[in-house]
């Protein structure tokens, strides 16, 4: 537009053959090609700047492959924090009454019998069964609201030993929840002690390590259970084979499948 006002004026000036009119029609035809040459050069340099801006923001675009390990990690983060809040339960029967929901109540009452047995001053976020419905109960998962309680059921579980209904004595087992991978290793450990402990006495799993059972001293006092170092280990183990060493299966160390009994004795509480 401001190009078509300078022509208009230049043709103006040789129409009226004004000297004057004529120089500064000239004077901003010039104005004109530098505001134009100047224009183009920005237009060059923006178009330049666009391209290297958009280089440099999908160079910082996280390639498919992060996204989903970010994904991953993030979900693995969350299922970590939530299982450190858990823990599993087997022996406890499975209620028959026809609506889900009161099934769930009925197994949400029996685990907090359990917590209170327990000293345990709270109460689950929530309990669930895991698993598919077979000939014997499924195993209850129990979520806390904080690793604090979690640990704490773990340090009372002993007392259940001592429960006044023998039936909970006897086949109720606390668990850590744990991973395939993790069940695995468990149970591998719980046979390797099993099968040390044929030949000494001595061993035990402590803080997911074969361990030497500590003694108390004088006062009572109990030190912290000694690694067996891997070396050691290896060498102890030489003849050892999983295949021929059983474990108790109600304490729920193998696929989560594990061995439960039934509550048809006068007794049965749980």
């Amino acid at each position: 537009m401001f190009t078509s006002i300078i022509n208009s004026l230049i043709n103006k000036s040789a129409t009226h053959n004004d000297p004057e009119l004529q120089q500064f029609a000239e004077q901003m035809k010039s104005f004109t090609s530098l505001f134009d040459s100047i224009n183009q050069s920005i237009e060059k340099q923006f178009n330049q700047f666009d391209i290297k801006l958009n280089e440099k923001l999908d160079r910082l675009k996280p390639p498919q492959a992060s996204k989903d390990e970010y994904i991953k990690s993030a979900q693995h983060e969350i299922a970590e924090k939530e299982r450190a809040r858990s823990f599993v339960i087997s022996g406890v029967a499975e209620a028959h009454f026809p609506q889900s929901t009161q099934r769930n109540d009925y197994d949400y009452g029996k685990v907090c019998e359990l917590l209170d047995f327990l000293h345990i001053e709270a109460k689950p976020i929530t309990v669930y069964r895991i698993g598919a419905k077979g000939s014997r109960p499924r195993v209850t998962k129990v979520v806390m609201p904080a690793s604090l309680f979690q640990r704490l059921v773990f340090k009372n579980s002993r007392a259940l030993r001592q429960h006044p209904n023998a039936y909970v004595r006897q086949n109720i087992f606390i668990r850590p929840s744990l991973t395939k991978e993790q069940r695995v290793k468990t149970e591998l450990q719980q046979k390797q002690v099993k099968y040390l402990n044929t030949k000494k006495n001595i061993y035990c799993i402590y803080a997911g390590k074969i361990s030497i059972k500590s003694i108390a001293d004088e006062r009572g006092r109990r030190p912290k259970p000694q690694a067996v170092s891997d070396v050691e280990l290896q060498e102890l183990l030489i003849e050892f084979d999983a295949n021929t060493t059983p474990i108790n299966p109600r304490r729920g160390v193998g696929n989560g499948d594990c061995e439960n009994f039934s509550m048809d004795g006068e007794e049965a509480m749980l």
